[in-house]
């Protein structure tokens, strides 16, 4: 069973604010000390890190090019050297199905500073393959390879969810129990691209659309249980 959020965000340094990767790894999440996803069992939650500074002291050596484009950050998943699995494995699973309580992000401009950027989370749809232009894409050897980037973008400090396409914002508290919903009907609070927001059962949850895209406001009803997220197909006709 993870610990509360609540403990964990009470250690969180403020947006900006630069710490150690002992601190980041061994007082505030106890997750490992290397890698740029970074899960941790003790609050299920996942971290993030983008080290610019590996690009600043060998320009040759650029597999994670990462970069802010109005408000998204493009992030470039798990792996260093050739085409980066599809479907996504591990950590790059994780963050694409959602499967946390909460997300961080932190970058490092400096070697040895990770500077905390807030909590963080999809913004839209992950990107592969060829519709990755945003980001050069060359690993570590410098051979053009296939992976994802995936658009993540803060949530602001009440822990709601950001979005400007939605006219609702959300604070989602963990559900230990998915499968009470399971067959439930409930409505698209959000597009679902193709996660999202439903109410159903008297509940605000985030769910994936089972056909990858759902229009805010559709009946929906929840098919299945996958990976601790909720699946859901549109209900036409009703």
């Amino acid at each position: 069973m993870a610990i509360p959020l609540k403990e964990l965000e009470a250690k969180l340094p403020q947006i900006g604010q630069v710490i150690s990767n002992d601190t980041l790894s061994n007082k505030i999440f106890f997750c490992a000390n290397m890698g740029g996803m970074r899960y941790t069992r003790t609050y299920h939650v996942l971290v993030l890190i983008s080290n610019h500074a590996m690009k600043m002291l060998n320009p040759g050596f650029n597999p994670f090019d990462d970069k802010w484009i109005n408000g998204i950050f493009y992030y470039t998943g798990m792996g260093n050297v050739g085409n980066q699995p599809n479907p996504p494995t591990k950590q790059n699973k994780r963050l694409m199905n959602q499967d946390y309580y909460a997300c961080y992000l932190f970058e490092v401009f400096r070697q040895g500073e990770f500077t905390y950027q807030g909590r963080v989370d999809l913004a839209e749809a992950p990107l592969y393959g060829s519709e990755t232009i945003v980001i050069n894409t060359t690993d570590e050897n410098g051979n053009m390879r296939d992976v994802w980037i995936f658009p993540i973008k803060r949530v602001n400090e009440t822990g709601l969810r950001e979005n400007k396409n939605d006219n609702i914002e959300f604070d989602l508290p963990p559900y230990e129990d998915k499968n009470k919903f399971l067959g439930a009907i409930g409505t698209a609070m959000t597009d679902l691209k193709p996660t999202g927001i439903i109410a159903a059962k008297g509940e605000h949850v985030r769910a994936t659309a089972y056909d990858k895209f759902i229009e805010k406001g559709a009946t929906v009803r929840i098919v299945g249980v996958r990976d601790s997220r909720l699946i859901v197909s549109k209900i036409s006709g009703l």
